[in-house]
């Protein structure tokens, strides 16, 4: 699999800065860290779009909006049989939870779905799936890009 990283913010904005003349200052270590926060809710519908501030440093995250409700699905070990099952369970459950924080960051969403993926007929599938969306963060791309 061939990934296309997107353009670097940090990058971009050091050749804007060495094409205006000037001298580009590095961000401290603090605002690169502040840049990895992601609050909830994180985007809506267009016509829903909400701004968050991030969190800061010394608070934690929030907690996933109270909880998630229903049961969650029984995990999935490669068996073709239970696969229809594990799928609409799986559906089912995410549709109850749609509105909580984690069901709506798309690299969370699989991180999720793989985290109930588990067993020896599926183990090496899943982490090669984690690994892809890994990689592909390293070239630019954010937790919330559809494209992971």
């Amino acid at each position: 699999m061939t990934l296309e990283p997107k353009e670097p913010e940090l990058a971009t904005a050091i050749l804007k800065t060495a094409l205006a003349g000037r001298t580009f200052e590095l961000p401290s270590l603090e605002t690169q860290l502040l840049e990895l926060y992601i609050t909830a809710p994180v985007m809506l519908a267009e016509a829903n779009t909400t701004i968050t501030t991030q969190n800061p440093l010394d608070t934690l995250a929030p907690l996933n909006g109270g909880g998630l409700l229903g049961s969650p699905p029984k995990p999935f070990d490669g068996n073709r049989d239970t696969t229809k099952e594990f799928i609409c369970s799986y559906s089912r459950w995410w549709k109850l939870n749609d509105e909580k924080p984690t069901f709506k960051i798309p690299y969370k969403q699989v991180a999720l779905c793989l985290s109930y993926i588990y067993g020896r007929k599926v183990e090496d599938w899943a982490n090669d799936q984690q690994e892809t969306m890994d990689k592909k963060l390293v070239c630019g791309y954010t937790w919330l890009d559809e494209e992971l």
